[in-house]
């Protein structure tokens, strides 16, 4: 998880890191990183399908290599 977290945006890793890690609202990243709620809002949902996408792309990969080996 660290990885995927490593490949978004400073931006996005920072508002991961104080709504889920530290456990701040919405409401307060608005105010903490002088933002609009709503723009707080999108990018957590941004970061959030970037790490979904990458978790599944990890996921596609071991699969294709847990073929690889059970074929050769």
């Amino acid at each position: 998880m660290q990885k995927a977290i490593k490949r978004l945006t400073l931006r996005q890793q920072e508002v991961i890191q104080l709504r889920y890690y530290q456990g701040f609202s919405n409401e307060q990243i608005a105010l903490l990183m002088d933002m609009h709620y709503q723009s707080v809002s999108n990018l957590l949902y941004n970061a959030i399908g970037r790490l979904k996408e990458s978790i599944k792309m990890h996921d596609l990969i071991a699969s294709f290599l847990a073929l690889a080996v059970f074929f050769s």
